[in-house]
C-alpha cells in the first residue's frame, strides 16, 4: 500500500476545475505530518473556498485502506490560525499552493503567513497567546481534577502538554512543523522552556494511573505558569526601562474610585470583622490584580497577610500598597483629584 501523492493531488485539481473552479481559491498542499511510509512529498492537504458551492465538493474517502480527506477550510479559520489561535501554524506557514484561482488569492494566502511570521516574532502578541494556552490548560485540570475514566484523563494530560508546548514554542517565536509528533526534542532546542518540564513530558508515556496523570499535569501547569510569570516581569521591566507609556490620568481615576475599596478594608479590619474582611478583600485583590497588569505596577497582594484572628497586618498591609500607588501617580505628575473637605472640592468649580 501506498499513499497517491501525485495522482490525488491531479484529482484534486480536476475536481476543482471541473465542479467549481469559480468558488474555490486556492489548494494547499502540505508535507509534513506524513505518516513515515508515505514519504515526504507534498499531498494536497486543503482547499479555501469562496462559497458555499466551493465548500460542497469536499470528499473523504479510502483507497487500499489509506483514507484521503479532500476538504475545505474557510479563510476566516485560515485567520485564526495567522492569530496563534490554533495549533495548526504549519498547515499555514509550510503550506504549498498547489492550485489557484488568480494572482490575487495567492497574495492574501502569503500575506497570512507573513503575518503569522510577525506574531510568533513579536514577544508580547506571542506571551498573549502562550497565556490563553496555559489558561486553557488550566482550565482542563479542573475537569480532570474530578474524572474517575482512565482513558479521558489521559486524554487530558495528553492535551495539556500539547497546549503547554505550544505555548513555549510560541514564546520562542516558532512552531512545531510536525503537530504533536517530537514536540519533546523540538523543546530540547528552545531556549525558553522552564526547567524541568522536558523531562516532565517525557514521563507522560508512564503515567499509569489517575493519580499519576493528574500529578504530572499538575507538575507541567505550575512550571509553565511559574515561568511565564516569570518572563511576564521581565518583559514588563524591560518595558519600564525603555520609558512606560502608561496612561497615568487613566490610572488617576481607576485610584480616586479605589480609594472606597480601602476604605472597606480598613472598616472591616478595624472592626474584627474577618467575614467582611475576606469578601471586600478578595474583591480588592482583584482591582489591584487588574491594575498591576493594566498599568505595570509592582505585584500588590493583601490576601496573604489575611489572619481571622488578627486582621491587623492586613489593614497595615492595605495602606502600604494604597501609599505606592498614591506615590506612583505623584511620581509620574498625574492629577489626583482630591480635596480636605466638602467646601473645598465645592469650591473648586468641578
Amino acid at each position: 500500500m501506498a499513499y497517491y501523492v501525485e495522482e490525488m493531488n491531479k484529482w484534486a485539481i480536476r475536481r476543482i476545475e471541473s465542479e467549481a473552479p469559480d468558488d474555490v481559491d486556492l489548494l494547499i498542499g502540505h508535507p509534513q505530518w506524513n505518516v513515515p511510509e508515505d514519504g515526504n512529498e507534498i499531498r494536497f492537504s486543503y482547499f479555501l473556498p469562496n462559497s458555499e458551492k466551493g465548500m460542497s465538493i469536499a470528499k473523504t474517502f479510502v483507497i487500499e485502506n489509506i483514507g484521503y480527506d479532500f476538504w475545505g477550510m474557510p479563510w476566516e479559520r485560515l485567520e485564526h490560525i495567522a492569530s496563534l489561535e490554533e495549533s495548526l501554524t504549519s498547515v499555514l506557514l509550510d503550506g504549498t499552493i498547489l492550485w489557484s484561482r488568480n494572482t490575487e488569492v495567492c497574495k492574501r494566502f502569503t500575506d497570512l503567513q507573513q503575518l503569522a511570521r510577525e506574531r510568533l516574532q513579536d514577544r508580547s502578541y506571542s506571551m498573549k497567546t502562550a497565556l490563553n494556552r496555559l489558561a486553557e490548560a488550566m482550565d482542563t485540570y479542573k475537569v480532570m481534577a474530578f474524572e474517575d475514566n482512565l482513558s479521558h484523563v489521559r486524554k487530558g494530560l495528553c492535551y495539556i502538554a500539547d497546549q503547554l508546548s505550544v505555548a513555549l514554542a510560541h514564546i520562542n517565536g516558532t512552531y512545531f512543523k510536525k503537530g504533536p509528533e517530537m514536540q519533546d526534542l523540538v523543546l530540547d532546542t528552545l531556549p525558553l522552556v522552564p526547567e524541568g518540564y522536558t523531562d516532565a513530558y517525557r514521563r507522560i508515556i508512564h503515567a499509569m494511573t489517575i493519580e499519576n496523570c493528574c500529578e504530572l499535569a499538575h507538575e507541567m501547569i505550575k512550571k509553565v505558569r511559574v515561568f511565564l510569570t516569570g518572563l511576564c516581569s521581565q518583559m514588563e521591566g524591560d518595558c519600564h526601562s525603555q520609558g512606560s507609556t502608561c496612561d497615568y490620568s487613566d490610572m488617576a481615576a481607576w485610584y480616586e474610585e479605589g480609594t472606597y475599596w480601602f476604605r472597606r478594608l480598613y472598616s472591616y479590619t478595624g472592626r474584627g470583622d474577618a467575614a467582611r474582611t475576606l469578601q471586600w478583600g478578595y474583591s480588592l485583590q482583584a482591582e489591584l490584580d487588574f491594575a498591576q497588569k493594566a498599568y505595570g505596577l509592582d505585584q500588590m497582594d493583601i490576601l496573604d497577610a489575611y489572619d481571622p484572628d488578627n486582621l491587623t497586618a492586613l489593614n497595615q498591609r492595605g495602606h502600604k500598597i494604597q501609599e505606592y500607588l498614591h506615590n506612583t501617580l505623584l511620581s509620574h505628575n498625574a492629577k489626583i483629584r482630591e480635596y480636605a473637605s466638602l467646601k473645598e472640592f465645592l469650591s473648586s468649580g468641578e
